[in-house]
């Protein structure tokens, strides 16, 4: 189950940062995006407020055979169930190319909303904060909950310009299932290798896009005058 939250200002395009290895070539081959567990993110502030949203929202729905039984295991329910893809509004960042695109070895794929209404409607901005966000806030509604336990993260993050794809497997098979997001091919509108991609690779994830003939394909390229990169169009392959 995909959680649906509305937003506002979307970016035209976003970015999903990836290494060149038989996961990132698989989802690009089946069109598909991976939503991680909680405990693959790097954030150990990440989901701060679940046990309140628990405690709200659970308690009310004892009698629905698919509720959450409350305290600690409740907690750790909740968030084993919960699975999140990021993407990102940047392209350019050093940080991101180095952390996320396996040391400016990997690529990043660039997609676009108007190709895909449904993906538009599945995607939330993160907030970035200074201090931890008090739970009294959104007390009384459990929406604006959701969104403050799993959409609000340390302004230190706050480059990244992160968005978010949220969704949620059954309790009963939380620690056994993978959750994938289906996108239309045509979102997928270009392809950005990094620095340090090999050509091998390069060549190897243009032989699995090879069907979809409206991908454009860039380079990251350093600038010579500063600590920056640019985007250029790559050369076509021969």
């Amino acid at each position: 189950m995909i959680l649906d939250f509305d937003d506002l200002a979307m970016p035209t395009h976003l970015y999903k940062y990836r290494a060149v290895n038989a996961d990132a070539l698989a989802m690009l081959a089946a069109d598909q995006l991976y939503l991680s567990r909680i405990n693959a993110f790097n954030d150990p502030f990440e989901f701060p407020d679940l046990e309140l949203f628990n405690s709200f929202v659970f308690e009310s729905r004892r009698n629905d055979r698919s509720s959450l039984h409350s305290g600690t295991h409740q907690n750790n329910s909740v968030q084993s169930c919960l699975r999140v893809c990021s993407l990102s509004e940047e392209c350019q960042d050093l940080l991101m190319w180095g952390h996320y695109g396996d040391r400016h070895q990997g690529f990043c794929i660039r997609f676009e909303f108007a190709k895909d209404p449904r993906l538009t409607n599945m995607l939330s901005r993160v907030e970035y904060r200074a201090e931890l966000p008090e739970s009294k806030e959104h007390a009384g509604n459990p929406d604006q909950l959701w969104r403050m336990a799993t959409l609000t993260k340390s302004e230190k993050w706050s480059y990244e310009r992160e968005w978010r794809i949220i969704g949620r497997v059954p309790q009963e098979r939380a620690n056994t299932d993978d959750l994938f997001f289906s996108y239309n091919p045509k979102a997928l509108t270009g392809i950005i290798f990094g620095v340090r991609t090999p050509a091998l690779h390069k060549k190897l994830v243009r032989k699995i896009l090879s069907q979809h003939q409206h991908i454009v394909y860039y380079e990251a390229v350093r600038e010579a005058d500063r600590f920056a990169l640019s985007i250029q169009e790559a050369v076509p392959e021969e």
